[in-house]
């Protein structure tokens, strides 16, 4: 009889196999609910921020061929990682489709490491989609510098995911797995991956139990350094063999000239680092609440290891007022990147774990008593109305970037760079659709290897149009000696000589002379900056471009720079 039972216990499901069955049919069921929430909050026409530029870069990389003589796209190669893994789909797609699969990779990538370390720190059903909105809207709020985790499709959002799969490790204090998984985020973005480590680093140093040694680290310390080469190695080539007086150059266009909105603490917007400073007293405040939780204390010390990172940040901005080379060849580390998600991040769950523990946020026997505590008493009456509003919080997030959509429907890319004009919407609308038609143009009747002169408002042309441009000033090369050319291409292109027109004050044979400069063959000329204009050939528009309008001008004319 005894046997029987065995067999039969060992051969039909157990109530523990099929709860395993509901709770990894629960897990993924989160994770589609998260994406939803992220494709929500993301979602937005192509190009969005940076997908112009990475994209772009990607397909030159697999065919030389695409926009070639593009300053931009012959420079030096900072992400093969992302280009071997993701870039080479540019091959056999546009870059529209490129950027939409892209996106729904790293989106549904990012939903599941997000449920992951959530379930990791907060052991409850639902609850990581709770911790996922509140995470996406804190960051959307309270970015300090500028940095955003969830968008258009970049080596950073795969970095990201490794990041919080490295998380997920270190909360379950499984440090052999972190240096790896950290690692392969500086591979795809040497900066995302490796401040994450550093953060790491400062939280097992100040993790007071069940720390294993560095000796036993080790191993896995150098396998992670191994996966980052691939991101450390091209980005120590940047500056190879180079002057140091390029270098220093390099260096100050980087972070005063090009970044400083990112890099340098001191020109941050005042509003933004006022709202970042309340939201780490928030996270303070909840990480305390929650420090008898082991899993939420090492998270803990990882967000204020990235704090730590971000003052240290601070204090060179500070002490190197006086000396502008050696404050531009450290601030251009990106000191505040990570503090930027680590904050949100924390505050998320934390605040999420004292909701989820409530009416007890302290799970500590020695704290518990059969008389209810007015804490208590208080944190379980509002625990609903607490979920609710971070539900509202979400909802409105979400809700305040779908109505900026709506009012403006154009690529994020478009909406940073062209011309737009608030009280005339319809403009803004008539200018973008000018200069899709312009492009349009432009990519059929124009040899493929042309090289043009373009408006400086603009960002998305070789993605419109196919075609290399002399300069623009979203697309700044990574290498020391490139980016100095870039940034004296700039102005030699754009003189300041205007409050609005790049070359209303140039004659037609300077034009031709910066044609002949840097090998471009035609000139996009933006009328809405421009009230005359140049005595050069022009080949488009010929004829009205809307035959209901036949008075109605283009906002974008292409011209020829050939010698008359």
């Amino acid at each position: 009889m005894r046997i029987r039972d065995t067999f039969n216990s060992a051969n039909e499901p157990t109530a523990a196999t099929s709860a395993d069955v509901d709770d990894r049919a629960g897990a993924w069921l989160e994770t589609t609910l998260i994406l939803l929430l992220l494709a929500a909050y993301a979602i937005e026409p192509t190009p969005s921020v940076n997908e112009a530029h990475y994209l772009g870069k990607a397909k030159h990389y697999w065919n030389p061929s695409w926009a070639a003589g593009d300053l931009f796209l012959e420079s030096a190669d900072a992400h093969v990682v992302f280009y071997w893994t993701f870039g080479w789909v540019t091959r056999f797609v546009s870059l529209p489709v490129a950027a939409w699969l892209g996106r729904l990779l790293t989106w549904s990538l990012l939903a599941w490491a997000w449920q992951r370390l959530s379930r990791a720190v907060i052991p409850r059903r639902w609850w990581s989609v709770l911790t996922a909105g509140l995470f996406v809207s804190l960051l959307h709020w309270f970015d300090m510098a500028g940095e955003w985790v969830i968008g258009g499709v970049e080596a950073k959002g795969f970095a990201y995911v490794l990041v919080l799969c490295g998380l997920r490790s270190l909360v379950q204090n499984r440090w052999s797995w972190v240096w790896p998984q950290f690692g392969a985020a500086a591979a795809f973005h040497v900066l995302t991956g490796g401040w994450s480590v550093i953060a790491a680093a400062i939280a097992w140093g100040f993790q007071r139990d069940e720390r294993p040694s560095l000796w036993r680290q080790m191993p896995w310390l150098l396998l992670g350094g191994a996966l980052s080469l691939p991101g450390l190695v091209p980005a120590l080539l940047l500056t190879r063999d180079l002057p140091p007086e390029i270098v220093h150059e390099a260096n100050r266009i980087y972070v005063f000239e090009r970044l400083s909105h990112h890099l340098a603490f001191h020109r941050l917007d005042p509003a933004h680092v006022s709202r970042f400073a309340a939201l780490c007293i928030a996270w303070s405040a909840c990480a305390y609440a929650v420090r008898r939780c082991d899993r939420q204390r090492r998270l803990a010390l990882f967000v204020a290891g990235a704090l730590l990172i971000a003052v240290c940040g601070v204090a060179i901005d500070s002490l190197t007022a006086n000396r502008p080379d050696l404050a531009a060849s450290l601030l251009r580390f990106y000191w505040f990147r990570l503090s930027d998600f680590a904050v949100p991040l924390g505050t998320a769950l934390a605040a999420a774990g004292i909701l989820a523990s409530s009416p007890n946020p302290f799970p500590n026997p020695s704290r518990l008593t059969r008389t209810p505590t007015p804490t208590r008493t208080f944190l379980h009456r509002a625990r609903p109305l607490a979920i609710a509003a971070a539900i509202l919080f979400t909802l409105a997030t979400i809700g305040s970037v779908a109505a900026r959509h709506l009012l403006d429907p154009r690529g994020g890319a478009d909406v940073q760079s062209m011309p737009a004009f608030r009280r005339r919407p319809e403009w803004t609308r008539m200018v973008y659709e000018d200069w899709q038609r312009t492009t349009d143009w432009i990519s059929q009747h124009t040899p493929p290897d042309a090289v043009f002169l373009t408006p400086r408002s603009q960002q998305t042309f070789k993605w419109n149009a196919h075609r290399a441009e002399v300069v623009n000033w979203k697309d700044m090369p990574q290498d020391a000696a490139t980016l100095v050319e870039w940034f004296e291409r700039m102005r030699r292109v754009y003189p300041p000589t205007t409050a609005r027109g790049e070359w209303s004050e140039m004659s037609d044979e300077r034009l031709r002379q910066l044609g002949r400069e840097y090998g471009a063959d035609y000139l996009v000329l933006d009328r809405t900056r421009h009230r005359s204009r140049p005595g050069l050939k022009r080949l488009f528009p010929l004829e009205p471009i809307d035959p209901d309008e036949p008075d109605r001008k283009s906002a974008y004319e292409v011209y020829s720079l050939a010698e008359p």
